[in-house]
């Protein structure tokens, strides 16, 4: 049986299992010999998993509504949307939804989003599933091993830093946008309209939580043929105003996660074909 440990220690195998092995990030032609059958994500893929990410957890209650935001890291993972026993290298698919709605079925997943999988936080401690020997085929689990954290190259060209405002239900929680809870020094992109828009937001909040304020509301819940988190489900919710005010700072975080998931794969299209 393999046990995985942290960087800096050991992998423990069987009494006759394979030798002891060195853990922490993997090479970049590692990684790249994982991906070998792996292909880049379509256009239309990095768009929706952008969408899905956006709305996978409540990052309106988990994260700071304000920039710079939280680090996310996106990548591709042979075994994105699959179960894995924890703290071993055992991945099955995924037959079934899980508890939480992000944990969707293994074939809608990759239907949906090919190999792309996202790590939030600054730790690059990704668990990935790799050979001990380069000899036996993939997938033999007596021959594979976790070891923690992606190549530097595509954690660091993966990052994208996103804010609670990416969640549409942002736009559904005047008491979120409270005045007083904003940080004293804060930027607002210029893009998604500077701090002239951000007062803005803040304004309307605060109508939307006035005594006599009659709530408007965009209209009925969507119905949709995705079988991932979006923003549909949640546009029932929404105050319209505090929606298309925040509506450019949301398109700005999704087009941030594409650029990242572009970056990380023009670092394996100039391994594949050993460009410099």
């Amino acid at each position: 049986m393999v046990f995985g440990f942290r960087e800096g220690q050991c992998s423990v195998t069987g009494l006759f299992g394979p030798p002891l092995l060195p853990q922490g990030p993997v090479s970049l032609a590692e990684y790249c010999d994982l991906l070998a059958a792996v292909p880049v994500p379509t256009q239309e893929e990095k768009e929706s998993f952008a969408e899905y990410v956006a709305h996978a957890h409540s990052w309106y209650k988990h994260l700071s509504l304000y920039p710079p935001g939280t680090s996310f890291h996106f990548f591709l993972n042979r075994h994105a949307g699959c179960e894995r026993k924890h703290g071993t290298p055992f991945v099955t698919d995924r037959t079934q939804p899980g508890l939480h709605p992000s944990q969707i079925r293994t074939a809608e997943y990759r239907e949906a989003f090919g190999y792309l999988q996202y790590s939030v936080g600054s730790s690059n401690a990704f668990p990935l599933v790799v050979p001990v020997a380069r000899d036996r085929p993939l997938g033999s689990h007596s021959n594979e091993i976790l070891m923690y954290g992606l190549p530097l190259e595509i954690f660091d060209a993966g990052e994208a830093r996103l804010t609670g405002a990416i969640h549409t239900l942002s736009a559904s929680m005047p008491f979120m946008w409270d005045e007083r809870l904003r940080p004293k020094q804060v930027e607002w992109p210029a893009g998604s309209g500077g701090l002239a828009t951000l007062d803005r937001i803040v304004d309307r909040c605060r109508q939307m939580e006035e005594p006599n304020f009659k709530p408007e509301w965009i209209g009925k819940r969507m119905e949709s043929d995705k079988k991932y988190p979006h923003s549909a489900t949640h546009l029932a919710f929404v105050d319209p105003v505090l929606y298309e005010l925040l509506a450019p700072e949301r398109r700005r975080q999704q087009a941030e996660i594409i650029h990242a998931i572009d970056r990380v794969c023009d670092v394996i299209e100039s391994h594949r074909s050993r460009r410099p």
